[in-house]
Order: C-alpha cells, then sequence, then structure tokens
C-alpha cells in the first residue's frame, strides 16, 4: 500500500469515528470488558488514546494503607478490615461522576509469616455479607472480588478489582451516595495457628468512562 493510500484509509478511520460522535456506542462496548482490557482499548489509536487523561486528588483520610493480622484461632476465620469509603469528612463524594464508574482497582503489596502454609486472602463484600472462613466457599451474592492466590512468603503486588453498582441519576434527582452498595475490605490470615498477614502500599483507582469513550483513571 502506497503512502497516499494509507493517509486516505486513515482519514476515512477519523471520519467513521467522528460520525459516530454522540452516540454512546463505546460506553456499552466498554461495560463488557474489563478494566484491563479498557487500559488496553485505549492505548490502540489515537482516537482513545487522546480521550485519555489522570486526575489526581487529595489525600484520602479514612483509607488504612498498612496493617497487620495475626491469626488468633484455629477456625481462620474472616473478618472486616474497612469500609472502602468514597465519600470524606463533610459527606461530598470524592469521585466526579460515580455513576460512570467502569472498575475499582485495589493495588496493595502483602506477604504472610514466612514460613509454612500459605492461607492469607483478601476479599471485597459488599453490604452486610461476610467473606468465608477457611475451606469454606464465598457466596457469590455478597463476595465480589478475591484475590487471585494467597499471600506469599515474600513481599509481592496484588490488584482486586470489581465492578461497584451504579446509580442512575439525573438533575432532576441527584444522588447523595457514590453508588447502589457499600464495599468494604475483609481479610482471612488463615486458622491452624503461626499465620499472619502483612499489607502495606494499599491504594485505590477509579476507572471512570466519561462520555464518547473518554478514558480517566482516577487515584484516590
Amino acid at each position: 500500500m502506497d503512502s497516499m493510500a494509507m493517509v486516505h484509509q486513515r482519514e476515512n478511520v477519523h471520519n467513521y469515528f467522528d460520525e459516530l460522535e454522540g452516540i454512546p456506542w463505546i460506553n456499552m462496548v466498554l461495560d463488557f470488558l474489563s478494566f484491563k482490557d479498557v487500559l488496553q482499548l485505549s492505548g490502540t489509536c489515537r482516537y482513545f488514546r487522546a480521550r485519555s487523561g489522570y486526575m489526581i486528588p487529595a489525600e484520602w483520610p479514612s483509607l488504612q494503607k498498612s496493617a497487620f493480622f495475626r491469626g488468633e484461632d484455629f477456625k481462620g476465620v474472616a473478618k472486616k478490615w474497612q469500609t472502602l469509603d468514597f465519600m470524606n469528612a463533610n459527606g461530598d463524594i470524592m469521585i466526579p461522576n460515580p455513576h460512570l464508574v467502569h472498575s475499582v482497582i485495589i493495588k496493595y503489596r502483602w506477604r504472610d509469616q514466612g514460613w509454612g502454609n500459605r492461607k492469607g486472602t483478601l476479599f471485597v463484600v459488599k453490604n452486610d455479607g461476610k467473606a468465608p472462613n477457611d475451606y469454606a466457599a464465598p457466596n457469590p451474592k455478597f463476595v465480589i472480588a478475591q484475590s487471585k492466590d494467597v499471600a506469599q512468603h515474600e513481599w509481592s503486588t496484588a490488584l482486586l478489582s470489581f465492578r461497584p453498582e451504579r446509580l442512575e441519576v439525573s438533575d432532576d434527582h441527584p444522588n447523595r451516595e457514590p453508588f447502589a452498595c457499600t464495599y468494604h475490605l475483609w481479610e482471612r490470615t488463615g486458622g491452624g495457628g503461626g499465620h499472619s498477614l502483612y499489607i502495606s502500599d494499599l491504594e485505590i483507582r477509579c476507572l471512570i468512562c466519561v462520555a464518547h469513550g473518554e478514558l480517566v483513571e482516577y487515584q484516590l
């Protein structure tokens, strides 16, 4: 293909996207993608790349970024660690346009006691649900995310992600809650004696899919 043909082909692609402006087709497609797929899509061409950006907010005072847990029983009971509170002390929502949030991504470093069996696990649980104890199956009605692997003996980085249930909003009925559900982080250090779980450098990012396919990664 000669250079002139390539130029015309690129112009045809740009004209095609221009004709689709104002049609929410991109957001409909993104609803079927994981957050990793969405970010990969944003790098496929200039049309998506030009609609990417980062917004860095103020410090999130309620987020506990580090923790140490010791398995104090032989049953391996899961315990609630903290609530993912997306509102500040004044009751203001900390995420712009929360109804456009595609995914919530939780990144952290962790390790266990450094020897023996590995059992440390993190969960995202919604509303009043509970994470499962050792060797119990999670209830999919409430447990919406779980660490893919248990904590290693050495420090490693891990990710959790989930799709929040968004509220429908309008100018006549603005919402004062960021999402339709509340979300909590649960930990399970593990039973049997001698188990510990160390977590550090925890951070949360929200991938927001704005109108016409604009992608914004919002870090809390």
